[in-house]
């Protein structure tokens, strides 16, 4: 599966599924990815956790979270559990 550019940044990169036998599949994320406004984008993105391996981190948890359980578990409830517990 390959990514490219968004937003008119020049990014791009690939996502490899490998067979894990019966450990399940193995997931490679290779991100090519230039900051834009250099050394302060790169502090920018560090102060709000928007460093591009952070988010890719945290998206491939959740799309693992999704596969593996069909939900992406939360530390908050939901309206419905809310509307529940007030019952």
């Amino acid at each position: 599966m390959g990514i490219r550019r968004r937003c008119g940044y020049p990014n791009r990169g690939c996502i490899e599924f490998r067979d894990a036998g019966n450990r399940g599949t193995v997931v490679v994320a290779t991100i090519n990815y230039d900051q834009p406004f250099g050394t302060l984008g790169r502090l920018i993105s560090r102060i709000f956790q928007r460093k591009p391996k952070m988010q890719a981190q945290r998206d491939l948890r959740r799309f693992k979270q999704l596969m593996e359980t069909g939900e992406i578990a939360t530390s908050s409830c939901s309206k419905q559990q809310l509307k529940e517990e007030r019952n």
